[in-house]
């Protein structure tokens, strides 16, 4: 099911609950419907602002990504809160285009454009940007698996 001129419903879901999709088990409204709206916006027009292909998931075509947009609640076990659970969150990248720092400063440059974009988790090889609420008056929040919550101006 394509989405958008750039993207399809597989990119966005894990195989299983694709799979479900196919099958008619699940319909193609509800499958849309675990997604955020604001995540959609986003990746559709971060994709056209850097006018380069933007990978997501990719196990249609035989390759490694499957939980990079919604992910299953058993995904992780209980005590994982990932925001992809609850379909706030992507992650990506841009194979042979631009590296996780450049297009982290492209949105950070660009972050007019997302005004609820909460999220940006950095010093990972790849973007996961979400729109988790948060009552942090300072725009968006940084966080590194390494080193907890940092400034923009310490790199990302």
């Amino acid at each position: 099911m394509k989405l958008h001129t750039n993207f399809s419903l597989h990119e966005f879901i894990p195989q299983e609950l694709y799979s479900r999709v196919e099958k008619q088990e699940l319909s193609e409204f509800v499958a849309v419907g675990l997604i955020n709206p604001l995540v959609y916006q986003f990746i559709f027009e971060f994709r056209e602002l850097i006018g380069k292909s933007i990978r997501i998931n990719d196990w249609m075509y035989g390759g490694e990504f499957n939980n990079r947009g919604y992910r299953l609640p058993s995904w992780g076990g209980e005590k994982n809160l990932s925001q992809h659970k609850n379909g706030n969150a992507i992650d990506f990248d841009t194979p042979n285009a631009y590296t996780p720092q450049e297009l982290r400063k492209i949105i950070v440059d660009n972050q007019d454009k997302w005004p609820f974009l909460s999220f940006i988790e950095v010093d990972i090889n790849w973007v996961h940007v979400d729109f988790r609420y948060t009552q942090h008056k300072g725009g968006i929040i940084f966080w590194s698996p390494t080193r907890g919550t940092v400034d923009y101006t310490k790199g990302i």
